[in-house]
């Protein structure tokens, strides 16, 4: 069993130069790669010229790795395609030599979520689990997509300090500042689902599988 994650840019075809969605592609795998590693069995590549495709082991660490994926590329704007599921065919180097359900789960997650407009869509987790997951994705969509370029900026580098009192330094703000910028951010409940959300998906394959 294995989850792929396919993160797929946005109005990709907007976008005049191909060469710079390659180049910004290839930085924002390379990072993920980087950051994330001990959470991935097969490393992000890109994927049909507009998307990175990545395998983990472990399912409950998709909320972390798509949220490192989107706080930390100020270029472009994902949508996220998750599918859970076995695979068929033997390991590659590269998730798009390969097969199995969780691919074609993900596939069924893609034409979901671009008719319902979701940031993130999931499939393999059975028709509640689905739900479940699809609609807190879904607030956390509505609370990221209420956030101006700064709180963005707030969010990203609050999460790479230990302390708020280093963001603040970081950001050139006080604390004050940077504190009511988080709250109106909905930094904490955001938060709160992150670290929540791994809980619940190990409850659902417990009782599902």
């Amino acid at each position: 069993m294995a989850l792929v994650i396919l993160g797929d840019v946005r109005h990709s075809r907007m976008i005049a130069s191909r060469p710079l969605v390659q180049t910004g592609l290839r930085g924002v795998a390379e990072r993920i790669n980087s950051e994330k590693s001990d959470l991935l069995d097969i490393r992000f590549s890109i994927s049909g010229g507009d998307e990175i495709q990545g395998l983990l082991s472990d399912p409950a660490a998709m909320v972390e790795v798509i949220d490192c994926i989107d706080l930390n590329s100020s270029i472009f704007d994902f949508r996220f395609r998750v599918g859970w599921g076995a695979v068929a065919t033997p390991r590659a180097a590269r998730t798009w030599e390969m097969d199995g359900e969780c691919f074609h789960h993900a596939r069924e997650a893609i034409t979901r979520g671009k008719k319902e407009n979701r940031w993130v869509s999931v499939a393999g987790f059975g028709n509640d689990g689905d739900r479940i997951l699809d609609g807190l994705f879904r607030v956390m969509q509505v609370i990221r997509e209420g956030w101006t370029k700064r709180q963005r900026l707030a969010v990203a580098t609050r999460k790479t300090n230990i302390t708020q009192a280093a963001t603040a330094e970081e950001m050139g703000l006080d604390s004050s500042t940077l504190s009511k910028m988080l709250k109106a951010a909905g930094f904490k409940q955001l938060l709160e689902m992150e670290e929540t959300m791994p809980l619940l998906i190990r409850r659902l394959l417990r009782t599902d599988r």
